[in-house]
């Protein structure tokens, strides 16, 4: 991808210019150096060799960063056990064993991966009935209200499933066209001994698996690691915790930021972030919503939607029907290897040893910098492959389409040259435009849009970005 090596070095230029001279910085423009020319040489498509730069040498340096900061965090608080959370979880278990395989003497952590989702933690969580813990547990979609999610939020396998439970809702089901009349009918119809049986059944099978996985009420000494955004995979797990503890349940929880403030259940509970803040911190700064940044962490099965005993009694996660095949054929393996090259190539190129010492706030700048860069200024090639990767934005992963829509040519110009100040864009701007004008067909919108707005952030004429 010769055509795309000028961008990157001017991208490189840009984050180096902002973040200075570092401890790692050497060790990743070699890393970085190393992983291109490899990706050249294994991948003769272009589209594969994409895949492979775009983990490599822009995800690549984003994840490690924030991996290297759960680690020595976790190593300084004398943390135990890291539990990563399916399914954004995984590639960042892969990477941390890669680090902490390079030396055991830094990193005397255990490395777990939970199987976890909002479908499979939520229901079992519910200790108690009332409005307010309801309208968190069955927060609305992407896509709108619907009911058979509720349903599936609620720990039912679909709808038909709870209305046989709770028939008493059948007569009222017809006119649910939002979630304040479904928390309604609940809240009216379904009495608290009914709801507290089939909450205590899910909440049973999930401490058990817990407990499979060395995590009971009774341990302080773990934590989990999530992306972000709200913290309630911790809430939904410490309210679990809280009823089996006579003391009240601990937890923590590794997040790259936290959007709000969780809702904790009694006891001692911290959520630790890499870029502190809220929704008006850093990641204001990217130009997307969280989703992009998850995109980059998605995982090589299905979401989970509870636990099943195997035939030697152990619970064992069940997950969706698997409609991974798109992400497969996009080239998430080579995505994936490509990423822990990149680790690995780092930590050959930094000789990490139990003595070294990085910086918290270089590793939070060194993240956010190469994160912004690849979703504000990514060199075409790039920005199509991304924008083409697919994915889901339901709860339950039940349907598949690509990041961003192809723009027509004339609109991308258009929004190109107002610097995405276009009246009417042309694509839903709740995802990624930069990536449907990357999809257009030509590259001279994207070439058009990074030129102009970093020309317009050199000279000062835009709002100074604000590091971490």
């Amino acid at each position: 991808m010769s055509g795309d090596q000028p961008a990157r070095e001017r991208s490189l230029r840009r984050i180096q210019r902002q973040l200075g001279e570092t401890l790692l910085w050497p060790g990743i423009t070699t890393a970085l150096r190393e992983c291109a020319a490899q990706n050249a040489l294994l991948h003769a498509a272009p589209a594969m060799r994409a895949v492979a730069d775009l983990g490599s040498c822009h995800a690549g340096p984003f994840l490690v960063s924030y991996v290297l900061w759960i680690l020595d965090d976790a190593q300084r608080r004398g943390i135990r056990h890291l539990y990563f959370l399916a399914r954004d979880g995984q590639i960042l278990l892969d990477i941390a064993r890669r680090i902490q395989s390079a030396d055991r003497r830094k990193y005397k952590i255990e490395l777990h991966y939970l199987h976890a989702s909002r479908r499979a933690w939520f229901a079992p969580s519910v200790n108690g009935w009332q409005r307010d813990l309801l309208e968190r547990i069955l927060d609305e979609d992407a896509g709108g209200f619907s009911a058979s999610s509720a349903a599936r939020r609620l720990g039912f396998p679909d709808l038909e499933a709870m209305l046989a439970c709770w028939p008493q809702l059948t007569e009222a089901a017809a006119g649910w066209q939002q979630r304040s009349q479904l928390i309604d009918s609940l809240l009216d119809t379904v009495s608290k001994d009914a709801a507290a049986r089939h909450f205590q059944v899910l909440r049973h099978e999930m401490l058990e698996y817990l407990e499979q996985q060395g995590l009971t009420a009774s341990a302080t000494d773990w934590a989990i690691v999530d992306l972000g955004w709200r913290g309630r995979m911790q809430e939904s797990l410490a309210r679990c915790l809280a009823g089996e503890a006579a003391a009240g349940s601990t937890s923590r929880g590794y997040y790259l930021a936290l959007l709000e403030n969780p809702h904790w259940p009694a006891g001692k509970h911290a959520a630790h972030c890499l870029w502190p803040g809220n929704k008006h911190g850093v990641l204001a700064e990217l130009p997307g919503p969280a989703t992009l940044i998850e995109l980059l962490c998605q995982a090589d099965h299905g979401s989970t939607t509870g636990y099943a005993r195997d035939a030697e009694g152990c619970l064992q996660p069940v997950f969706t029907p698997e409609i991974e095949a798109p992400l497969a054929d996009w080239g998430w393996a080579t995505y994936r290897a490509a990423v822990l090259a990149f680790t690995d190539a780092l930590i050959a190129a930094c000789k990490l040893t139990p003595a070294s010492k990085l910086p918290p706030q270089e590793l939070s700048r060194c993240a956010f910098l190469f994160c912004r860069e690849l979703f504000r200024y990514p060199p075409p090639a790039i920005a199509q492959c991304f924008a083409s990767m697919p994915f889901s934005d339901s709860a339950d992963h039940d349907d598949c389409k690509a990041v961003a829509a192809p723009a027509s040519l004339l609109d991308s110009l258009l929004w190109a040259l107002t610097l995405g100040k276009r009246a009417a864009p042309p694509i839903n701007p709740r995802l990624w435009p930069i990536g449907s004008i990357a999809r257009c067909g030509h590259p001279l919108p994207l070439s058009l849009f990074v030129a102009l707005k970093s020309a317009m952030e050199r000279l000062g004429l835009t709002r100074r970005c604000e590091l971490p």
